[in-house]
């Protein structure tokens, strides 16, 4: 009778473990993990950065274009008002309008020494207006050509010179506020330039 005990089928080694993996158990395989924030940042700012930057030189050239035009048709603005506004004058100062001399007639004859006190008045667009006596400039012509046989001092008195009989002008007049820059005249005060006024004397 045998009493020796039965040997484990298999094979048996001795003192040594298995290595490897057992057939038909999975392979493991290399776990993927997703990009953390910090990559995602970091490509987003390199392809943003980029566009941000052109984007950025794009708006700085438009708004200087922007500007230019906007300063070009202002200055021709400028150029188109100024002439209007040198021709007609602004409407809110106090500009001259009209001259006005009395008397209007005289004869040198009624007046003692035949001296003759004129007066001019000026007239305003705006308030103070009329202005009396007014700080004209004064003189005398005879058919529009000048002459000496009328004497006009600065504060408008008059004086016929004997021996010359007839009728002259006594002028008086103001600068022209719309037209400064015109110094085109004529013998009896008037002209571009000047707001004028006349009045009539007689010389016996």
């Amino acid at each position: 009778m045998n009493n020796s005990s039965p040997k484990p089928r298999g094979t048996i080694h001795s003192g040594k473990r298995c290595s490897g993996t057992a057939a038909g158990a999975e392979t493991p395989t290399e776990k993927h993990h997703p990009p953390n924030a910090s990559s995602r940042s970091l490509t987003w700012r390199k392809i943003t950065r980029p566009l941000l930057t052109d984007c950025g030189r794009i708006a700085l050239i438009w708004m200087a274009r922007s500007a230019m035009k906007s300063s070009i048709a202002s200055l021709c603005l400028l150029l188109l008002a100024g002439p209007v506004m040198l021709d007609c004058g602004s409407p809110s100062a106090h500009d001259l309008q009209s001259v006005t001399i009395s008397p209007a007639t005289a004869d040198a004859q009624n007046f003692p020494g035949g001296q003759v006190q004129f007066t001019a008045t000026g007239i305003y667009s705006t308030q103070p207006s009329p202005v009396t006596p007014f700080s004209a400039t004064w003189g005398s012509c005879h058919q529009s050509t000048p002459t000496n046989a009328v004497s006009v001092t600065s504060s408008g008195l008059a004086q016929c010179v004997p021996g010359a009989p007839g009728t002259y002008t006594v002028w008086a007049y103001g600068p022209d506020p719309a037209k400064v820059n015109c110094t085109a005249i004529n013998a009896c005060g008037g002209g571009c330039g000047r707001i004028t006024g006349t009045a009539s004397l007689t010389c016996p």
